[in-house]
């Protein structure tokens, strides 16, 4: 017969139910979070800098080419700092650790 160690039973019972759930919502939560903080930054950023990025885009040539570009162009920006929020925020709720 198997008899648990000492703490073992009480970190996991079989009676009691599973924490899957709560664990799914939260990682939703999380990208959620981080989704919509790279959104706010992408779209502070660009507000800030929209002549600078209207004349760098400018640049490509024909009207419909260049709003295409400058939609791309934030498209990824927000992208990036999706991605940074997402490392950032698993590193702080040390999900991630750096020798990995």
């Amino acid at each position: 017969m198997y008899t648990p160690s000492a703490g073992e039973g009480a970190r996991r019972s079989p009676d009691r139910p599973s924490n899957r759930p709560r664990a799914k919502m939260e990682t939703a939560i999380c990208h959620a979070g981080c989704a919509v903080i790279g959104f706010l930054v992408t779209v502070v950023l660009a507000v800030r800098f929209y002549p600078e990025l209207v004349v760098a885009v400018g640049r490509v040539g024909p009207e419909l080419l260049t709003s295409t570009v400058l939609v791309f162009v934030l498209f990824w920006l927000w992208a990036g700092l999706w991605i940074v929020a997402e490392v950032a925020w698993g590193w702080r709720s040390n999900r991630v650790t750096p020798d990995r």
